[in-house]
């Protein structure tokens, strides 16, 4: 799905595209990868925290870098609605399973 998201240019990776997007009101969903520093992770679920945006914080830099066909990435924000909704379904049902 998160190919998908990158295919149709609904994905922005990279903290100051992400920030920037939290700030425009335009990011609908923050990928944050778990291997992140803590001063990252902290900074962007705060930052989702205040402008009420769902944050996901399961996937490794590895498996959001072969996900969307980039290297080191560690942070995603998703700029559709459909795309994140679709995420957040798909993230449930892992849950679910569990």
């Amino acid at each position: 799905m998160l190919g998908l998201a990158q295919r149709a240019r609904k994905l922005v990776s990279g903290e100051d595209l992400c920030l920037k997007s939290l700030q425009n009101r335009t990011c609908h969903l923050m990928i944050v990868a778990s291997d992140a520093s803590f001063k990252t992770l902290d900074k962007f679920k705060k930052k989702c925290y205040f402008y009420n945006i769902p944050i996901i914080d399961d996937f490794s830099t590895e498996e959001l870098s072969i996900a969307i066909g980039k290297e080191m990435r560690k942070l995603l924000a998703i700029t559709d609605g459909g795309f994140a909704k679709a995420l957040q379904e798909i993230k449930r049902g892992d849950r679910d399973e569990s």
